[in-house]
């Protein structure tokens, strides 16, 4: 089978006065853990990607975002919407194709041996987890399975937009 290469893009913005960007390349088809990081630094925050624990890009500028408001804001996850600030612009050519085993959101900053030990495991609610969405939530019949529970202990339940159930099938 041909290798197949997606963009992947980190975009934190900050109202409409600044933003910071990491992208890089990951193979369609595989597995890949993504780890994307906002960091302080002496001079404000700064964007870094990782694939499969090593960095594959960081922001080329810091910016000050204050304090992201992760109760009232809005987590947008491969939507494809396009995304315009100042002069950046993103224009997706496709949406999320592809799975998402489970998303962390951490308000603080985590050391590599702590975050190796556990990116491969699950985890209970910690002091600095925001969100954790495991999206493994049971089989069965009932009719709101487009719900991701919040096992962050904050109870940020929240519905996925443009849900599109799998069906699966017993490969042998």
């Amino acid at each position: 089978f041909p290798v197949t290469i997606r963009k992947l893009v980190f975009l934190v913005s900050s109202a409409s006065d600044s933003y910071l960007v990491a992208s890089g390349t990951l193979e369609k088809g595989n597995f890949s853990h993504v780890r994307a990081c906002l960091f302080n630094t002496d001079n404000g925050k700064q964007s870094f990607v990782y694939l499969d624990d090593k960095l594959i890009s960081s922001s080329s500028d810091t910016q000050d975002l204050g304090s992201l408001v992760f109760d009232t804001s809005s987590l947008i996850i491969g939507s494809g919407s396009r995304h315009t600030i100042l002069d950046y612009d993103f224009l997706p050519r496709q949406t999320l194709s592809g799975a998402i085993d489970e998303f962390r959101f951490f308000s603080k900053q985590r050391d590599e041996e702590t975050i190796s030990k556990f990116s491969k495991s699950q985890m209970f609610a910690t002091g600095g987890l925001e969100a954790y969405f495991r999206f493994d939530e049971p089989a069965g019949n009932y009719s709101m399975k487009d719900i991701v529970l919040d096992h962050s202990g904050r109870c940020l339940h929240s519905r996925i937009s443009n849900y599109i159930p799998v069906r699966y099938r017993d490969w042998e």
